[in-house]
């Protein structure tokens, strides 16, 4: 495969391998190490520094770098022995260690097909593989800056309130949110989240609410009947005109056009 060659793949639980171990022994990583965190009561040590790490967060290890761990976690890994002069090398080697900002649904999908094909098909390199891991590279590069920015104002990684707004607004978009009540949930005032919020996400939380509720309101004019209005109503905007008027600012389509374009091209493709 391009990209290198994958040593190691599954689901790894510490409380089942060590059971009765508090800390692992430093080790020198030999290849990439990806993990996505399932659940966890661990704190990671990466070259001295360490990552209390969190369920749905992504922990990235790298050759050469001396890690342990003090338990316990369990996991998705895959281990990747890369050549030096691929690529990905380079972004991979100046990537964070730990990922606390990532849209975890798409790293958790990437990380199970991926071990799951491996295990049915008995195959570490296909192109399917091939192409799962340039989706999981596309993610780190595009979710570096966020969590490199993040680290640099909360370098003990102890401070979730960003983490804990995504989720929230990713559950529950079709509410009404305002930037006080993302503000009085985190324990600080507007003006100050709304900052922080855009320094470290590079985007508003206001923007990035809206892309939330435009990318539903996509899936369900794609894959359901609903009215524009109903969709509208489900994804927390305020009237079918305003789904409308903003869904045609950031797509040049109305929500009724985007339906039967996509309608039309399944047709078509049927």
């Amino acid at each position: 495969m391009k990209i290198g060659l994958v040593t190691g793949y599954g689901i790894f639980d510490t409380s089942i391998k060590f059971p009765k171990l508090k800390k692992t022994t430093d080790r020198v990583v030999a290849e990439f190490e990806f993990e996505y965190i399932i659940s966890s009561t661990a704190t990671s040590v990466i070259d001295g520094a360490q990552y209390t790490l969190q369920p749905n967060t992504f922990l990235l290890r790298k050759p050469m770098q001396v890690c342990s761990s003090f338990l316990h976690f369990k996991c998705f890994y895959l281990h990747l022995a890369m050549p030096a002069d691929c690529e990905y090398y380079d972004m991979l080697m100046h990537s964070p260690n730990y990922f606390q900002i990532i849209d975890h649904e798409k790293y958790k999908s990437i990380l199970e097909e991926l071990i799951s094909y491996m295990q049915t098909e008995n195959e570490a390199e296909s192109d399917f593989v091939y192409a799962k891991f340039l989706e999981l590279f596309y993610f780190i590069r595009r979710d570096s800056s966020k969590n490199i920015r993040y680290a640099r104002r909360y370098p003990k990684t102890d401070e979730s309130f960003i983490v804990d707004s995504l989720h929230f607004m990713q559950k529950c978009y079709g509410e009404k949110i305002t930037l006080e009540k993302l503000a009085d949930r985190a324990g600080y005032s507007p003006n100050y989240f709304h900052r922080i919020f855009t320094e470290i996400m590079d985007i508003t939380p206001q923007n990035y609410l809206l892309q939330i509720r435009l990318n539903n309101a996509k899936k369900l004019l794609i894959n359901t009947k609903k009215t524009i209005a109903e969709i509208a109503l489900e994804c927390g905007f305020a009237s079918q005109s305003h789904l409308t008027t903003q869904f045609k600012k950031a797509v040049q389509l109305t929500p009724y056009e985007y339906r039967k374009m996509n309608i039309t091209k399944y047709l078509f493709e049927k």
